[in-house]
């Protein structure tokens, strides 16, 4: 609840124009679709970026491939609009205009700064 709450925070301070969410240790989490279920607080100008170990991410990505259903939420009507294949972990990641995967060993800096780049992270953007 406080991190969903620090979230709804964040995203009500910023400006129109783009914001970016960086969820650290993502693990299972599904703050993604709890935004995107609600009008009230999903931003059309919002890309969440999940970071954890490609062994998390793959079997998240694989989850989320076989529930249908989920797709719209992610503006994705096949596998291929879906996940990308040539990332920098080389595993497949969701990578979706609003949500990207990065599947990186977060100790690594130089492998996480790699990876966050390739996913499309700005840091000219809250």
């Amino acid at each position: 609840a406080a991190f969903r709450s620090s979230v709804l925070r964040f995203l009500e301070s910023c400006p129109p124009g783009g914001c970016q969410i960086v969820n650290l240790g993502a693990g299972f989490d599904t703050t993604y679709f709890w935004l995107r279920d609600s009008e009230e607080r999903w931003r059309s100008d919002l890309t969440m970026f999940e970071v954890d170990f490609p062994e998390v991410l793959s079997k998240k990505t694989s989850a989320i491939c076989r529930r249908q259903a989920l797709w719209p939420m992610l503006d994705a009507t096949t596998q291929e609009e879906l996940v990308a294949q040539d990332t920098v972990s080389g595993i497949r990641e969701v990578r979706t205009k609003h949500l990207r995967y990065v599947a990186t060993d977060m100790r690594m800096i130089p492998e996480l700064t790699a990876a966050m780049s390739a996913a499309g992270f700005r840091s000219d953007v809250p």
